[in-house]
């Protein structure tokens, strides 16, 4: 039984090894989201859209727009969703209704996928 079980206990570090340097990755990452010169607070998003904070909140809370949950629950946005008009980038909604059921967190796609887009939009607010 107890060679059993030392096998047992082998595999499943085998298994949480990978787990635990892909978990690292991920709050690296998540880190990196979050720093990022282009992401604001709620508050500084809702006056760049003329609305109010808690209509931020379900605005994201509805994935209508992008936002990050970082570690102290401070959720932060990225200022490039909105035109300087105040609106928010057409087609916004669609896209993440599609990208929010295979992508989390959606920034990740957007900054990997469309750096030529994302980091000019970054820049002019």
């Amino acid at each position: 039984i107890s060679e059993a079980v030392n096998k047992h206990i082998k595999s499943l570090h085998d298994v949480e090894e990978p787990l635990a340097a892909a978990r690292a990755r991920g709050e690296s990452r998540l880190a990196e989201l979050l720093s990022r010169e282009d992401m604001c607070a709620a508050a500084e998003l809702a006056r760049l859209l003329g609305i109010s904070r808690p209509r931020v909140n379900d605005l994201w809370q509805a994935r209508r727009i992008i936002g990050i949950a970082g570690p102290k629950g401070v959720t932060k946005h990225p200022r490039w969703q909105v035109h300087p008009n105040g609106t928010l980038l057409e087609g916004l909604a669609d896209a993440l209704a599609i990208l929010n059921d295979n992508v989390r967190p959606p920034i990740a796609f957007f900054a990997a996928s469309f750096p030529m887009v994302v980091a000019p939009l970054a820049i002019r607010h």
